[in-house]
């Protein structure tokens, strides 16, 4: 898995589409588990990936809103807020599609790929698809 990047608003919007069929995300260095997701046809959306109540063997991203709709310094508030409530044991209220991913009763995800990146000499480098 790529190491985590210090996110910034011209890193985001410079995010190529992944390949056709695919999506990958970059993980944030501030907040733990906050990535950018991207979809093949450009599309980027904040999840927060992270263990939540209820699941038991894995983690799941949820999302916390489209790029352009939320500010990436809104997504790190957002995202340590969800963070402070999973400490505590606490349900997060998530709203809104997290992507074309089906998720079990207990929140590990069905049907979805993911495309890990890692950057070597300033461009994505392909490690694996799963």
């Amino acid at each position: 898995m790529p190491d985590p990047r210090n996110l910034t608003e011209p890193l985001i919007r410079n995010l190529k589409p992944a390949t056709a069929g695919q999506r990958y995300a970059v993980a944030d260095a501030v907040v733990p588990g906050l990535k950018v997701r991207v979809t093949d046809k450009g599309a980027k959306s904040f999840v927060l990936w992270r263990r939540y109540p209820g699941a038991m063997n894995s983690a799941a991203a949820r999302s916390l809103g489209k790029v352009g709709e939320l500010t990436l310094a809104d997504a790190r508030t957002k995202a340590r807020a969800w963070l402070a409530l999973l400490a505590q044991g606490k349900e997060v209220n998530y709203e809104g599609a997290s992507g074309p991913c089906d998720f079990t009763d207990i929140g590990d995800i069905l049907d979805c790929k993911f495309r890990y990146n890692k950057v070597s000499g300033g461009k994505f480098v392909l490690l694996k698809v799963a």
